[in-house]
């Protein structure tokens, strides 16, 4: 998926959910092999061992723990820019061999095509499938900004810190912001006392027993307002 994006963008796409994934990912994989190839075969050694070096030595650092170890290293776009660079060279080259032929022009044609609408459309998109975990801050802020007064409660473990200050840029001047300190997701992080003045309390990202801590605090109970793979954001009643 991360070498297909290198050249077909879609947008709000995280996996094998969209047609346009269907269609591109076998035609680049097939292109990017027999670029690799083309490259080896007819370039000198200086120019083909630019190429797989600037591919190998951003790609499989990555990619060969998560095999053997699992995980999503190789998933995360900002490491493999890179090796994105390598495969565009490479399929240039294979382009640049190609163009003598009226079928090979057409094939170059129709990818740069369809890579020119994929930058337009994500030049345009409010946000872009490389921002993983941040993806959804923008409809979640909107829940927050149309309460009048809301304070919103998050910790600072694992991804939440570093969210928070992604959400910030989208939330009003008039929300309120809360951390716990917490290292443990909940297991020992203090539970924090919620000024009386804020009738709409969000929680984001908080575990079981601070949200139920939070609840007998105010004496209310809490309604789940948002939930994807990385956020969730829940708001005491």
């Amino acid at each position: 998926m991360s070498l297909d994006r290198a050249f077909v963008l879609t947008l709000g796409d995280f996996g094998f959910d969209s047609a346009m994934v269907y269609f591109s990912l076998p035609i680049v994989l097939l292109l990017t092999a027999i670029a690799l190839l083309a490259v080896v075969r007819h370039t000198p050694i200086a120019t083909w061992s630019f190429i797989l070096t600037l591919f190998a030595a951003t790609f499989l650092p990555l990619a060969l723990p998560d095999f053997l170890l699992g995980g999503q290293r190789s998933a995360a776009s900002r490491y493999l820019v890179p090796c994105y660079l390598a495969l565009q060279l490479a399929i240039a080259y294979l382009f640049a061999r190609w163009s003598r032929y009226n079928w090979g022009r057409s094939i170059a044609a129709i990818v740069l095509t369809i890579g020119a609408i994929a930058c337009v459309q994500a030049t345009l998109a409010d946000t872009a499938w490389n921002k993983v975990i941040s993806h959804n801050n923008r409809p979640l802020a909107a829940m927050i900004n149309q309460e009048p007064l809301p304070l919103l409660v998050t910790s600072s473990f694992a991804v939440n810190f570093g969210n928070l200050f992604a959400l910030s840029h989208l939330l009003d001047r008039d929300v309120h912001l809360q951390l716990i300190f917490d290292l443990t997701n909940g297991a020992s992080a203090p539970i924090p006392t919620i000024d009386p003045r804020f009738d709409s309390v969000f929680l984001l990202n908080l575990s079981d027993r601070q949200r139920q801590a939070l609840e007998q605090q105010r004496q209310t109970t809490s309604q789940q307002r948002f939930q994807d793979f990385h956020l969730s954001l829940w708001q005491l009643r």
